[in-house]
């Protein structure tokens, strides 16, 4: 997902394993399309991130932009400087 130049292309799917992989869980859905997911950690505040889960579509840009962010901001990824989103 960093090395897309646009972060374009990227299903619901595609976003919720690797939000599993690192070990978050969706939290607990009330009917709509966004979803919640969240990371635990013991002594730290929890990592939530915001996904819309829209069937089989592709999620817009602006939703993977702001997960890999967080994920980053939370040092859930490596630091790299060349990522484009």
């Amino acid at each position: 997902m960093r090395d897309s130049p646009r972060c374009v292309g990227f299903t619901y799917d595609e976003a919720a394993r690797v939000l599993l992989a690192l070990g978050f869980q969706m939290a607990t859905a009330n009917g709509g399309s966004h979803r919640r997911w969240v990371l635990l950690r013991e002594g730290l505040p929890p990592v939530i991130i915001g996904l819309v889960a829209k069937g089989h579509g592709e999620l817009l840009p602006v939703y993977i932009k702001e997960m890999l962010a967080t994920l980053e901001a939370h040092g859930l990824l490596p630091e790299e400087p060349d990522a484009v989103c």
